[in-house]
């Protein structure tokens, strides 16, 4: 086979089964690994964009990254090893409510955060550009009898 000669000394125990059960097998396996690596950066990257453009969100921004990190690791266990795992250790499966109670405490904390924000924003006025207004240096102005 081409990939064994390719190898040379590094490929010379393996045989055309191996490469086979390696194509179908460990080298999927590893695809998966890398788009599931590939999906997290671009959730990671995402998360990181929406906190320096809203700085006020990236509370929120890492609560959804711990949550989607939590529930890919429970996507990944198969039912049956995952009660299994419960099942040995129930002190996991506390643990396990315990996380998903804090994100779903710190979601509505942002939430309430944010919504005391924006209620405080709409009572005080909008600041200007900087400085002094347009019609407050024209009143100065005439007042002072510059121009």
């Amino acid at each position: 086979m081409d990939i064994i000669r390719t190898l040379g000394d590094d490929g010379k125990d393996l045989n055309d089964e191996c490469i086979g059960t390696w194509r179908t097998g460990g080298y999927q396996e590893w695809l998966r690994d890398l788009d599931r690596v590939e999906a997290q950066r671009s959730r990671n990257e995402k998360a990181y964009d929406l906190a320096c453009e809203k700085g006020s969100k990236i509370h929120q921004a890492t609560i959804q990254v711990a949550g989607a990190n939590l529930l890919n690791l429970l996507l990944d266990l198969e039912p049956c090893a995952l009660l299994q795992i419960l099942e040995e250790d129930s002190d996991k499966y506390t643990r396990l409510l315990n996380a998903l109670v804090r994100l779903s405490d710190g979601q509505l904390r942002c939430e309430q955060h944010q919504a005391k924000q924006a209620q405080q924003q709409s009572k005080t006025p909008a600041a200007k550009d900087g400085g002094i207004s347009q019609a407050k240096l024209a009143q100065a102005k005439e007042a002072l009898d510059l121009m």
